[in-house]
């Protein structure tokens, strides 16, 4: 592949993967970063700053599509720490069929022994 096909591959690859990947309000603040990054860049005329920015670029659209499967994974497993710790517990133990015994903090032990 010719340099200037490369190179749009690239600029496509990463746009693509910016406007995907991201949520609208990143989205549109990295797609233009992008862009303006592009165009100003679009002059220079030393071969290796170009290669070393074109490969910073694929790079990044690399790295972007990678950490979108890595969440997924993540979430996939069940290792994604949105959920609290004993959340967590619960659900593992009735993936196995077994229930969690219920835990009295000093506030409900209290309030049990006035009840009595």
């Amino acid at each position: 592949m010719s340099a200037p096909a490369q190179r749009i591959a690239v600029v496509r690859k990463l746009v693509r993967t910016v406007r995907s990947k991201l949520d609208t309000a990143e989205n549109r603040m990295w797609s233009s970063y992008v862009m303006t990054a592009i165009r100003e860049n679009a002059g220079e005329t030393d071969e290796k700053k170009m290669a070393t920015m074109w490969a910073e670029a694929d790079n990044y659209a690399e790295y972007l599509n990678a950490r979108e499967k890595y969440i997924g994974l993540l979430k996939y497993y069940g290792i994604h720490s949105e959920i609290d710790e004993k959340t967590r517990l619960q659900t593992n133990a009735n993936r196995v069929g077994l229930q969690l015994p219920e835990v009295f903090g000093p506030e409900v032990l209290a309030q049990k022994e006035s009840e009595k």
